[in-house]
């Protein structure tokens, strides 16, 4: 179990971000992004967005550890990469 903002790691960061072309930053993810956070602003007081940036980066963190595939250390690798590299 964990926090649904962090699927947008891989959905927004590792899928949409790239586009159809693969080229990375290439697709404004915001309009995603807030598509997925609008069924959470009538419960959510908070600055949603900023909470999306902490999440999209923790998201990688849990990935990383949830993937993580005996043997196949090169993905958990990437994951913890990006983590640490800041993104987003």
């Amino acid at each position: 179990m964990s926090h649904p903002f962090f699927t947008l790691s891989v959905t927004v960061e590792g899928v949409l971000a790239w586009g159809l072309d693969d080229v990375q930053d290439s697709v404004d993810t915001g309009p995603f992004r807030d598509a997925y956070l609008a069924p959470y602003a009538d419960r959510f007081t908070g600055d949603l967005v900023a909470a999306t940036r902490v999440a999209l980066r923790l998201g990688w963190v849990c990935r990383a550890v949830n993937g993580h595939v005996p043997g196949d250390d090169k993905q958990t690798l990437t994951r913890l990469r990006m983590f640490l590299d800041g993104r987003p």
